[in-house]
């Protein structure tokens, strides 16, 4: 991502949320499977008129398309599997930070062509379907996003101590091809 004259703008403002999340915990019976302690940037507040909230901010320039912009379908492992990951920390720590209040919204705006956008508006709805869901629920679905977090930080450790061949626009090709599901298919909770 070449974000350039917008990093430099958000790093002015001292964008970005700190967080120290143990996961695993639940999914385990007690003990944390993985801890992930860092920075999310270019995390903003909502503006009030959107409710309480944080707005994740993701460009995804390619300047050789007429919009000056990559579309959803265009976006392969390399970018949306960090986009996945930042969103849904975010989304865990804004839930065990809020404890039994009210939930925070947890909004991203990408910066990109969003005419034929499914698994962005997809996001978006499973997020909202988390904020009206029943205490119950609501813990199931956090439970879930978690455990889908703690298996992408056991691929990428496994791979870190036995790496294999990986090459991410060819695996999302691969994916795709095997799943018969296409780049712009919505999320709905079975997909990263």
């Amino acid at each position: 991502q070449d974000g350039g004259w917008l990093d430099a703008q958000l790093a002015q403002c001292g964008t970005g949320v700190a967080l120290d999340l143990a996961l695993g915990e639940s999914l385990q019976g007690g003990a944390p499977t993985c801890r992930v302690s860092g920075r999310i940037e270019h995390v903003l507040p909502l503006p009030a008129t959107h409710g309480e909230g944080w707005q994740l901010l993701r460009a995804f320039p390619d300047r050789s398309k007429r919009t000056g912009m990559k579309a959803e379908a265009d976006l392969g492992f390399g970018e949306r599997v960090p986009l996945f990951l930042d969103w849904a920390l975010l989304r865990l720590h804004s839930a065990r930070a809020a404890g039994d209040g009210a939930l925070p919204s947890v909004r991203i705006t990408a910066l990109m062509d969003t005419r034929k956008a499914a698994w962005l508006p997809g996001l978006m709805a499973w997020d909202a379907a988390l904020l009206r869901a029943q205490p119950a629920e609501r813990a199931a679905m956090l439970d879930e996003l978690e455990r889908r977090v703690v298996q992408l930080i056991r691929w990428w450790h496994e791979a870190q101590v036995r790496p294999r061949w990986y090459f991410a626009r060819t695996s999302w090709a691969a994916a795709r091809a095997a799943t018969a599901v296409k780049a712009d298919a919505p999320f709905d909770g079975d997909s990263v």
